[in-house]
């Protein structure tokens, strides 16, 4: 059985670690589910929270047991805050809705980011093209390093489903 984690979710994490980079390496994970097979990985409801430095932490969660596609991307710091959402009927639909909004410390009101497009299908093809450009150069992507802590921390939010428990992180 493959890992679900590791399709879907995934790219929460990623982004997670991606934004809290600057601040290290994440500390522990720990994951909530329920459905079917939630002990095997995969849930109808999917909740985890990533640890980092500083008292930081990221939660991610996704359902599989409502309807449509819908992602939602929030992020609160001290300089402000950013809010992106995206929906769809299917995941790979080509006329989702989505935005991006930020809200800068100061002003008193949020701004609208204009996007002209968005979604799976979209970014498969830009993925695709990056993906040649990288091998004509013979450069990968991201670095093998960043990948793997990306793959270790999926494989311990399957752990602590199964266990039960926070899990600490190591690289």
């Amino acid at each position: 059985m493959g890992s679900w984690i590791l399709e879907e979710p995934v790219h929460a994490f990623d982004f997670a670690l991606w934004f809290f980079e600057r601040w290290g390496d994440p500390t522990s994970v720990v994951a909530l589910g329920n459905g079917k097979t939630a002990a095997e990985g995969m849930c109808d409801n999917f909740t985890a929270m990533v640890r980092f430095p500083g008292g930081r932490y990221a939660v991610i969660s996704q359902t599989l047991a409502a309807f449509q596609y819908h992602q939602v991307m929030e992020v609160v710091g001290s300089e402000g805050a950013i809010r992106g959402w995206w929906s769809g009927t299917l995941d790979r639909t080509l006329a989702p809705t989505f935005a991006l909004t930020v809200k800068r410390r100061g002003h008193p009101e949020p701004e609208t980011i204009p996007i002209e497009r968005s979604g799976e299908v979209f970014e498969l093809h830009d993925q695709l093209a990056r993906t040649v450009t990288a091998f004509e150069a013979r450069r990968p992507l991201v670095t093998g390093v960043e990948a793997r802590k990306r793959v270790i921390v999926c494989v311990e939010a399957e752990r602590s489903l199964r266990e039960g428990r926070e899990i600490p992180l190591r690289f």
